[in-house]
């Protein structure tokens, strides 16, 4: 028991192993002779056993709260497609007297992405706004009516991988490239032509990405979070305090992480 609790506090962190070595150093001072009575000794254990079974009990609370959360964000039940399929496909005309943002379903590139919609549909000039990682277009609840208010068509997109109906299963489908492309897609589809960008963190990386590569269709970009894609891979490779903010990077291609 005291090996397994030595072991775990160990790989976790700089004060669980200094938990670690002074529960090994207690361990050995109770092996020493005449350190301890019969009793000391017998207490000790009794503390060392309690200890092993509450960081196996939080250990086990950790597995199971990260499998019902996984559960859950992973729409095991379907609840999540079910529901964004029956959302209305985008219709020619957007309300602009609705209180809240429309969740409607935009048919672009070949996939049906979940978005959130607002403002006029005539000439009114038009803000697309690019969630980041790990969250929806729900993140921009706050912005879309303030912006449909002051005069904007306001569409924000559930990104591939996000859009129950925009999953493929190819690894390759999910480049910027093509997450690009489902913005000038998206754009097209609600017959814009040129649009103001907003994004934030993977948002950010798609927008700049967007700006870089069709700078026609871009009026003005806003990128938060995420700098020039020139001056943070710069970052990456020479500032080490970047490159440990990023090192979370690594968990994206680990299996069940």
């Amino acid at each position: 028991m005291l090996s397994t609790v030595l072991r775990v506090l160990s790989c976790g962190s700089e004060w669980g192993g200094y938990v670690a070595r002074a529960l090994e150093e207690f361990a050995n001072a109770i092996k020493a002779d005449g350190v301890f009575a019969r009793e000391d000794a017998w207490m000790a254990k009794k503390i060392l056993k309690w200890l092993g079974i509450t960081v196996a009990v939080l250990l086990i609370a950790v597995i199971a709260i990260a499998g019902i959360g996984s559960s859950l964000s992973l729409d095991r039940d379907y609840t999540h497609t079910n529901n964004t399929a029956a959302l209305p496909l985008l219709s020619s005309e957007l309300s602009s007297s609705s209180s809240t943002p429309a969740l409607v379903r935009i048919s672009a590139n070949g996939f049906e992405f979940r978005a959130r919609v607002a403002g006029s549909s005539d000439d009114a000039p038009a803000v697309i706004l690019l969630h980041g990682f790990p969250v929806t277009s729900a993140m921009w609840e706050p912005m879309i009516m303030p912006l449909a208010n002051a005069g904007y068509r306001v569409i924000a997109f559930d990104q591939r991988g996000y859009s129950p109906g925009a999953r493929p299963d190819e690894a390759g489908a999910y480049a910027i490239a093509e997450l690009v492309s489902d913005v000038i897609a998206v754009a097209d589809a609600v017959g814009v032509e040129k649009f103001h960008l907003i994004g934030h963190d993977w948002g950010s990386a798609v927008g700049w990405s967007t700006v870089l590569s069709h700078p026609d269709r871009v009026v003005s970009w806003t990128g938060l979070s995420i700098a020039h894609p020139a001056a943070f891979f710069d970052a990456l490779e020479n500032d080490s305090d970047q490159q440990s903010r990023s090192s979370y990077f690594a968990l994206f291609t680990m299996p069940l992480v």
